[in-house]
């Protein structure tokens, strides 16, 4: 062996290990990249198949729903509702044109004697009274009306007289 061959062979004996594997490794990173390819494909595939499975449930217990919804005005339609806090009471008759729940729903909300109505009420005297709050503009002589107005909302919240 020759000087020069002999020393060509310690600088690629000093080289490192993956200068001399750079083949190896470069394919191994076109498979990696092909794999993850392959793999990112296949869940988009399988995400669009759990989405498609997903809608058809869906539609499924929508249609469920609805048909329960129906059942249950079909029920009522033969029935008389009553109102339990003022007595009111709807017919099966001709006066009652639509679903029974849709009518009692609609007589909640005007009843004055049902709880929401207080609370509809008393929401809209706290709205009245935060709005003459923020509209006055706080000077000696209106500091006492504010005050006041002030000391009337902290009460409600409280669940205070009015």
């Amino acid at each position: 062996m020759s000087d020069s061959t002999i020393k060509g062979l310690q600088e690629i004996a000093d080289l490192p290990v993956y200068v001399l594997r750079r083949p190896l490794l470069l394919a191994a990173i076109r498979d990696l990249k092909d794999l993850s390819s392959r793999l990112l494909k296949a869940e988009s595939e399988s995400n669009k198949q759990v989405l498609q499975e997903g809608d058809l449930k869906l539609a499924d217990l929508e249609t469920e729903n609805e048909k329960l919804r129906q059942w249950v005005k079909d029920l009522q339609s033969a029935m008389y509702i009553n109102c339990v806090y003022c007595g009111h009471r709807y017919g099966p008759k001709g006066d009652t044109p639509v679903a029974m729940a849709d009518v009692l729903k609609d007589h909640i909300e005007l009843c004055s004697k049902h709880p929401m109505s207080k609370l509809k009420a008393d929401n809209k005297a706290l709205k009245d009274k935060i709005r003459k709050v923020l509209d006055l503009s706080l000077t000696a002589e209106t500091d006492k009306a504010a005050h006041s107005l002030l000391y009337d909302i902290k009460n409600m919240l409280k669940g205070g007289v009015e």
